[in-house]
């Protein structure tokens, strides 16, 4: 069973790929295997929709970040916070399995 968080970002696509490329690089202790990162991608109307209710009102990337080693699953909310600590204040909104923010 795939377990997923989506992270809807602020920043375009090629910015958010770079700050995962730095994450990756940093990070190895979450991101190497632990945890997979997808590359970004550009939102679609419904995933804007998506990131807007969770309170990102300018949504331009989406990224997953995949549980890869079951027995990391207790260091969900702390791969979250490392995501998110790469991007500004408020330009970044962590859902897990797309729906409960984390």
């Amino acid at each position: 069973m795939a377990v997923d968080i989506f992270c809807y970002c602020a920043t375009q696509v090629d910015e958010t790929d770079r700050k995962i490329a730095q994450m990756r690089s940093d990070r190895t202790d979450l991101f190497a295997n632990s945890f997979l990162l997808s590359s970004a991608k550009p939102l679609q109307e419904v995933e804007r929709e998506i990131a807007s209710q969770a309170g990102l009102e300018n949504g331009a990337s989406l990224v997953l970040l995949r549980l890869n080693d079951k027995s990391s699953a207790a260091r969900l909310a702390e791969a979250a916070y490392a995501f998110r600590s790469y991007f500004e204040d408020g330009s970044v909104v962590t859902l897990f399995e797309g729906e409960k923010p984390i």
